[in-house]
């Protein structure tokens, strides 16, 4: 009963239509085989090659694994449709068996009672193989020490910047600006050396990097050790130190100095103002970096690559990682659920986590990842992307840095955003808005518990 309540009011709410059930694109003929189904975001629409990547590693583990089939399904890009079709499924009793799930599902998937837990799945040989992975990546998969998914395409948020306007306005451009502060007094400097700049910095109008900011200086986002040690219950998005971020970013679009394309989470547009010389200095996920560093060599300027900006001085926590995971469904056979878990395993392997990265800008999930790619000298040659790496190593393992579980995260996440619009976009006092964002995620939190029961 309560995985149909579940469904009726998550799917209802969330994308207010009917989902589709999955199919697999493909699958062939397994006789005395074990099939499993497989669901990504990662569409081979002919300009993204994540998905042909993905491809190739699935035919590597089929051929190792002659006895296993594995079939995929990739139909959408949005990972909110994802996890609504795989519920569907899940309640009609033909779940897929592996599905890619974003961080922010993390606590719906697990209240959801339709996935296993990794640490429950795993041989003896595969624990240990935990240990193997960064706790600042795993730490956001794990709730009361328990794992529930494995990281796959995991990312961070960088500060990229133009080392050629930089140059044309006096600034060093092998020193890019780390703080709050310093953002501003370069920006100063920009804006006033008449590059014919749409503005002087932007990034997109998503939760994701205040959230950072807040994490940054040892805050939480919600009670319970941001949702860790037992149901998150309260928000704190009016805290001091999301107020003290929201009043950089007022300042910073005051003076004309921040800007957006006007739509919330719109990376690839913001990307494009950056790519195209509008900004000299932009912050978007360390999955664009090999875009980034080719239209910068077609377009003939120079990029710099930096940490992310932090509040102040003192807001060196470090930060939680964004991206996707892979989870394993339950209600199948013996068979198909070990099939599945190896799979995950095989596809987060060092290995095969060595060319995720390589090939996809995504981060070294891995200690053994890292090591093979130092003993390679990897970086010496593409030393952009040790930037990431090095901001995720410098970061402490916290509660706050393992980020927030929380059920209607996007519906949160949405009133959040709402919010920092209202004062960019209208001039609302940042108190005043934070506020209201705030009483309005309590009550979401509210509905949610009681609609699963609270702890």
């Amino acid at each position: 009963m309560f995985k149909k309540l579940f469904l009726l009011a998550i799917l209802g709410a969330m994308v207010g239509g009917t989902a589709v059930g999955l199919q697999p694109t493909r699958s062939t003929q397994a006789q005395d085989k074990v099939e499993i189904t497989f669901v990504h975001i990662f569409v081979d629409d002919g300009n993204d090659n994540r998905g042909q990547i993905v491809q190739a590693l699935v035919d590597q583990f089929m051929a190792e694994h002659p006895d296993i089939q594995v079939n995929i399904q990739s139909t959408t890009t949005d990972y909110q449709e994802v996890f609504n079709n795989a519920l569907l499924a899940a309640e009609q009793g033909s779940a897929p068996h592996v599905v890619q799930l974003e961080e922010t599902s993390t606590q719906l998937a697990v209240d959801s009672a339709y996935f296993l837990k990794i640490s429950d799945i795993a041989t003896e040989e595969q624990k240990a193989e935990l240990e193997d992975f960064f706790p600042q990546i795993l730490n956001f998969y794990t709730i009361n020490d328990e794992v529930w998914s494995l990281p796959w395409n995991s990312s961070t948020p960088l500060l990229y910047y133009n080392k050629t306007l930089f140059e044309k306005a006096g600034l060093d451009p092998n020193t890019p600006p780390k703080t709050f502060a310093e953002v501003l007094a370069t920006c100063d400097t920009l804006m006033n050396a008449d590059l014919n700049l749409a503005g002087c910095i932007n990034w997109p109008m998503a939760a994701w990097f205040p959230e950072v900011w807040v994490a940054m200086q040892n805050a939480l986002l919600l009670d319970n050790d941001n949702g860790r040690t037992g149901r998150a219950t309260e928000t704190y998005l009016n805290s001091p130190e999301m107020l003290s971020v929201l009043q950089w970013w007022k300042e910073m679009a005051d003076k004309g100095y921040y800007d957006y394309t006007g739509k919330p989470s719109d990376y690839v547009g913001e990307a494009t103002s950056f790519i195209t010389q509008r900004f000299p200095m932009h912050i978007n996920s360390t999955a664009g970096l090999a875009n980034f560093i080719r239209f910068a060599n077609t377009l003939g300027y120079e990029l710099g690559v930096a940490p992310i900006v932090i509040p102040n001085e003192q807001a060196t926590q470090g930060l939680y990682t964004g991206g996707g995971s892979l989870w394993v469904t339950g209600g199948h056979s013996e068979e198909e659920i070990a099939a599945a878990r190896d799979f995950v395993f095989f596809m987060t392997s060092t290995a095969n986590n060595v060319e995720w990265h390589k090939n996809t800008g995504y981060m070294p999930n891995r200690f053994s990842s890292l090591e093979a790619l130092e003993a390679e000298q990897w970086y010496e040659a593409n030393p952009f992307y040790r930037v990431a790496v090095d901001q995720l190593l410098n970061t402490t393992v916290s509660a706050a840095t393992a980020g927030p579980v929380m059920g209607p995260a996007g519906q949160i996440r949405d009133y959040l955003i709402e919010a920092i619009q209202s004062v960019i976009d209208q001039g609302e006092d940042p108190s005043e808005a934070l506020d209201v964002a705030k009483q309005r995620s309590d009550d979401a939190l509210d509905e949610y518990n009681e609609l699963v029961g609270g702890n």
